[in-house]
């Protein structure tokens, strides 16, 4: 992909559902090794993968202007284009995220063919996650975008946005199915609950977000002409957006608000609160992220 093609608001709700469908379902293979008390987390975080993933496709398709060429793609083989492995990742994921799903649902996740769908569904996980970076990072043309600290910024993002999309419904969950008692229960993880202590795995996120970023924005102030080029474009139009919005709402506050909630503990009321809190923000911030980087990036230096 190394022309340049003008890109609108459609593909950045793919680029944000189908991160949140990876994060998800590696939320959902995480929870499944915690045991039975986070049977519920699991069971929210498989269904949400493949749905948002599928969605996020269906503004991708509609947004080609031609929705037969996604199908075409897949029988017209082309080893050089990223896109082309975009396709078959894609699809070969929501095929075994469905099916893990399924499972679940048919409590047979257990069985000996379902640890196969889990380790192959979060190989895909990953490598869609990563393909999401890689897409905008191959093109040459646009110095925002040729960067190598993208993929691991984007990929963080996705893991970020798909345990919080997973928080913030079972928080949902909780306060219309249990009492008081209940959400206090599934601050702890306990069986039937759907939030647990996910502060410590924010914060390890968060951190690696936050060096990802000033890591790549160290690479574009001291990289190529095109590279200062696209920081000075992202920084001059896009200030707001950028600062307040990816960076201070969706990594600095969210981080701030784990390691007090650490310090809460996890059998607090407070550290529920806290979680969900941080999650909506986090999920808020990765949505302008993507959408600041995709838009600003889109701007090519004069001379190309």
């Amino acid at each position: 992909m190394n022309s340049f093609v003008p890109w609108d608001m459609r593909v950045t709700i793919d680029l944000f559902l189908g991160g949140m469908g990876i994060g998800a379902f590696l939320l959902a293979l995480v929870a499944g090794y915690l045991g039975e008390p986070y049977r519920l987390l699991k069971k929210t975080a498989a269904i949400v993968s493949p749905i948002a993933v599928c969605t996020g496709l269906l503004f991708l398709i509609s947004e080609l202007g031609r929705p037969g060429r996604f199908i075409t793609t897949l029988f017209n083989n082309n080893s050089a284009s990223v896109m082309s492995w975009g396709v078959y990742l894609q699809t070969g994921f929501v095929i075994f995220a469905v099916v893990y799903a399924l499972l679940i649902l048919k409590q047979r996740d257990d069985e000996g063919i379902a640890g196969l769908i889990k380790w192959v569904g979060g190989l895909l996980a990953v490598g869609v996650g990563i393909y999401h970076g890689f897409l905008l990072s191959s093109n040459v043309g646009a110095g925002l975008w040729n960067n190598g600290a993208l993929p691991i910024m984007i990929f963080v993002s996705s893991l970020l946005t798909g345990i919080s999309l997973v928080v913030v419904i079972n928080a949902a969950i909780s306060t219309n199915l249990a009492s008081s008692t209940a959400a206090n229960e599934a601050a702890a993880g306990k069986e039937g609950s759907t939030l647990f202590n996910i502060n410590l795995i924010n914060a390890v996120l968060l951190v690696v977000e936050l060096i990802a970023v000033l890591a790549w924005l160290f690479t574009l102030a001291r990289g190529s002409q095109i590279m200062s080029f696209g920081l000075n474009n992202l920084l001059s139009n896009y200030p707001v957006q950028w600062w307040l919005g990816a960076v201070v709402v969706g990594i600095v506050i969210p981080l701030l608000l784990s390691l007090y909630g650490l310090k809460v503990g996890k059998n607090e009321q407070e550290s529920t609160t806290i979680i969900a809190a941080g999650a909506v923000l986090i999920l808020i911030g990765g949505f302008v992220l993507k959408n600041v980087i995709l838009v600003a990036g889109q701007i090519k230096y004069p001379l190309f």
